[in-house]
């Protein structure tokens, strides 16, 4: 199972879309460490010079967080969930946007 932190940028200057991802940080979990039919937690280090997630007219920078099961001889399953970095303090930090 492999774990991404993907920050994706969506720019539209004059009508003329652009979308751009890049692959901030990535965490892997080896099959046979993996346990079936349970959660798993992970952790998956960010850094404070990130870009935070921002709108704009013209740009949107959002982080979106893709997890892959590596499927061998059979195409990979993949799922895609949004996420929002505030570049502030970390989870329970009362400085933390989302508690």
């Amino acid at each position: 199972m492999r774990a991404e932190i993907i920050g994706y940028e969506h720019v539209a200057p004059k009508g003329h879309a652009r979308d751009a991802e890049n692959v901030l940080a990535t965490s892997y979990i080896e099959d046979d460490h993996l346990r079936r039919d349970s959660w798993m937690e992970m952790t998956i280090q960010t850094e404070p010079s990130w870009k935070s997630s921002f709108k704009t007219e013209l740009i949107d920078y959002t982080h979106r967080l893709k997890v892959t099961l590596d499927i061998p001889m059979r195409l990979d399953r993949s799922v895609v969930v949004p996420l929002r970095l505030s570049g502030r303090g970390g989870l329970g930090d009362r400085t933390d946007p989302f508690g």
